[in-house]
């Protein structure tokens, strides 16, 4: 008896496990599709109008903001490598930072923090801009209910990927030309060697060319800011101009120049000056006819409250004294003369400090 209950037992024992086995056969027969609600993956995006519009509105974010908090591209860390190292701005005495000391007296180093800041933003801006344009090059076209946006979207990531391109090929001269994002994390892959400035130059100039085949010549509404094809044929200009190629630049130019205005000019974008020197850096003329391309800092895609530092200083309403950079002697004497309406503009001594009713005259003159 003892022994029959003893198989019986290993008979319903062996049973079960089979029952058990057969459950997890059939389940283990239907892939298990994972969904992640939390996580968006690239299977999952580039389905809508809405997918491609936010990817592109991702590429304009690189250029003022910093996914780390620190200074954005087109704000004071661009401005370290040039300004700062020019004849029209100083280090202020009391800036310890020995990267923005070292960039002030022309000591460019590999080491120098600033200086990889400004590589790593750029190269993060292009691999958005990368991303953006493969991604909605791939989108099905029947994704897009406004006519043309798909092309638009392209040209305008394209428009960013030369312009940041652009500034790399002349702070670094030959630099790593990447067109399409990492598909693996494989180090050789990942390891781009750098191309020839002319390599650099052609695909700036194909980029040029393709986005101002398809930007509209204007925007309205919350679209106002976003780059045109005048952007396109004003930036292609300032790169033959960097070539030295003469004639394309000129050729470029005259589409820019609102036609009349110039001999064979046959723009029709219509840029102007300002009547008033001060509104081409007012915010109330923010995108104005003198603003071919500017950058946004208050818009609708995350970056609202961005800050923008060129040679900013953090003035102290108490003493007068600029603890960051300050604008050369030599760019206050000689940039403007005295009776030039600009030179009040560009800077000024004193400012109204309204929570002590007092007048602050500054120690050294200020530039917005």
């Amino acid at each position: 008896m003892a022994l029959f209950f003893k198989l019986l037992g290993m008979r319903t024992l062996l049973i079960n496990y089979l029952a058990f086995a057969g459950i997890v056969s059939i389940v283990a027969c239907n892939k298990l599709a994972e969904k992640p609600a939390g996580t968006i993956v690239a299977s999952q995006f580039y389905k809508t109008q809405a997918d491609a519009v936010a990817a592109v509105n991702a590429v304009y974010t690189t250029l003022n903001s910093d996914p780390a908090g620190d200074f954005p591209i087109y704000g004071r860390e661009l401005n370290l490598m040039t300004d700062n190292a020019s004849d029209n701005q100083n280090f202020s005495p009391s800036n310890t930072n020995p990267d923005v000391r070292a960039m002030s007296t022309i000591t460019y180093v590999s080491s120098n923090g600033r200086i990889l800041k400004n590589w790593q933003q750029h190269y993060y801006g292009i691999n958005r801009a990368d991303i953006a344009i493969d991604g909605v090059t791939a989108t099905a076209a029947t994704a897009f209910t406004t006519t043309g946006l798909q092309a638009r979207l392209v040209g305008e990531a394209k428009f960013i990927r030369a312009l940041l391109n652009f500034n790399l090929v002349r702070l670094f001269g030959p630099v790593p030309l990447v067109l399409h994002n990492p598909k693996g994390v494989d180090i050789t892959a990942l390891s781009v060697a750098r191309s020839s400035r002319d390599s650099v130059y052609a695909q700036i100039i194909a980029d040029l060319n393709d986005a101002a085949a398809t930007l509209p010549g204007s925007y309205s509404g919350a679209d106002v800011g976003r780059a045109t094809s005048g952007a396109a044929h004003a930036l292609l200009a300032k790169v033959y101009v960097t070539r030295r190629d003469w004639p394309a630049a000129q050729t470029e130019l005259l589409k820019v120049l609102t036609a009349g205005t110039f001999a064979g000019a046959t723009g029709n974008y219509g840029y102007a000056l300002f009547a008033n020197y001060k509104d081409a850096f007012a915010k109330a003329t923010k995108n104005g006819v003198e603003h071919l391309f500017s950058v946004q800092y208050v818009t609708s895609g995350g970056e609202t409250g961005a800050t923008q530092y060129l040679s900013q200083s953090f003035t102290s309403f108490n003493t007068g004294t600029y603890p960051i950079d300050i604008p050369s002697d030599s760019s206050v004497s000689q940039l403007f003369a005295d009776t030039d309406a600009r030179k009040a503009v560009t800077f000024y001594t004193t400012q109204y400090n309204a929570a002590t009713g007092q007048t602050v005259v500054f120690n050294n003159p200020y530039t917005p």
